[in-house]
């Protein structure tokens, strides 16, 4: 399993557009990234809250020529799905479904279907310095699940189980009903 943590990293190079995760020669490029527990909004395209693990955070789902899953710490919406964080105790997961045909019902195992998973987490500061956040992500074709119970032509009732073993802190698993972006 491809897994790259605990290095530290100043805040602005964990909040990069671009990263380069240097574990089995994989490069993940993107403002997606991973992290720990934040609010949510509803309605409006806010960001759709988690109600279960204890990473709660925000989702949604950003539709294009493939899907994106994003999941954060921090509120996100339609408007503004890329987050910008500013201290540490900050992560986000992005899933990359390579089809839009794979968002229905059902169970999606994300390295079988050849699902592209990106993660990033910066912890809480190790010193008096609120920047020396300890972090660090990965991704490729990592396994997880997608446990997808409804899409709508609003939202998705689904549920992540798999994920949390690729943070430090951070408990992304757990169900959420994040807005599609179209």
């Amino acid at each position: 399993m491809l897994r790259c943590m605990k290095h530290c990293l100043s805040g602005a190079a964990l909040l990069a557009a671009a990263w380069l995760v240097g574990c089995g020669g994989k490069v993940v490029l993107g403002n997606n990234t991973s992290g720990e527990a934040g609010s949510g909004g509803e309605g409006g395209g806010g960001g759709g809250q988690t109600t279960g693990g204890s990473g709660a955070g925000n989702a949604l789902v950003l539709e294009g020529d493939v899907v994106e899953l994003r999941f954060t710490s921090t509120p996100i919406t339609c408007q503004n799905p890329s987050p910008n964080p500013t201290s540490c105790g900050y992560w986000e997961l992005a899933i990359l479904l390579p089809d839009a045909s794979l968002l229905v019902p059902g169970q999606i195992e994300t390295d079988a279907v050849g699902a592209q998973v990106s993660f990033l987490e910066s912890g809480n500061p190790q010193s008096s310095d609120p920047n020396d956040c300890p972090g660090g992500g990965g991704g490729g074709e990592l396994p997880g699940a997608i446990e997808i119970a409804a899409v709508t032509d609003d939202h998705v009732d689904l549920n992540l189980v798999g994920f949390n073993s690729y943070f430090f802190d951070a408990k992304p698993d757990g169900s959420y009903h994040p807005p599609r972006c179209k």
